[in-house]
C-alpha cells in the first residue's frame, strides 16, 4: 500500500466518523456535561493519531495473531481428516501444507481485520487495546450465531 492510499484511508475515516458528540456521557453517578470547544478541537487530531497508531502497531500484531491462528486451525483440520493413525509422515504432510496456508491466509485476513479495527476503534477510542490489536473487540449479536435472526 503506497503512502497516498494510506493518507486517503485516514482522511476518509476522519471525515466519515463523527469526531465530536453533543455531550460527554460521564459516569453513571454524574449527569452528562457539554463538550467544550477545546475538546472538540482536539478530537480530530486525537482520532488521527489513534488511527495512525492502529495502522502502524495494530496491523502487524493482528497479522501475527491471525497467522498463528490459521496455521493451528488448518493443522487441526488436516489431523482430524487423517484419523487416529498419526505418525511421522503425517506430521510432515500437515506441517508442509498448514504453514504456507496459514502464512498466506493469516497475512491477508490479519491485514484486513487489523486495518478495519485500526480505523474503527482508532478513531472512536484512540490508543485502546482494540485499536492496537491487543484484544479482540466484543462480538456483535449478528456475529455470535449467524443462524439466529436479530430483531431491530
Amino acid at each position: 500500500m503506497s503512502h497516498p492510499k494510506i493518507f486517503l484511508v485516514a482522511v476518509t475515516a476522519l471525515i466519515t466518523i463523527p469526531s465530536a458528540q453533543a455531550t460527554d456521557p460521564g459516569t453513571p453517578s454524574t449527569p452528562p456535561r457539554p463538550i467544550t470547544a477545546t475538546q472538540k478541537a482536539l478530537a480530530v487530531p486525537k482520532a488521527a493519531a489513534g488511527v495512525f497508531a492502529g495502522l502502524t502497531i495494530g496491523v502487524p500484531i493482528k497479522i501475527t495473531k491471525d497467522i498463528h491462528h490459521e496455521i493451528r486451525r488448518y493443522a487441526g483440520t488436516a489431523r482430524g481428516d487423517m484419523g487416529n493413525e498419526f505418525g511421522f509422515v503425517e506430521n510432515i504432510f500437515v506441517a508442509t501444507t498448514s504453514i504456507p496456508y496459514g502464512l498466506l491466509s493469516g497475512f491477508i485476513m490479519g491485514g484486513i481485520r487489523g486495518t478495519e479495527r485500526a480505523i474503527t476503534y482508532g478513531s472512536r477510542q484512540p490508543f485502546s487495546k482494540e485499536s492496537l490489536g491487543l484484544v479482540d473487540p466484543p462480538a456483535r449479536e449478528e456475529e455470535k450465531d449467524p443462524t439466529t435472526v436479530v430483531q431491530k
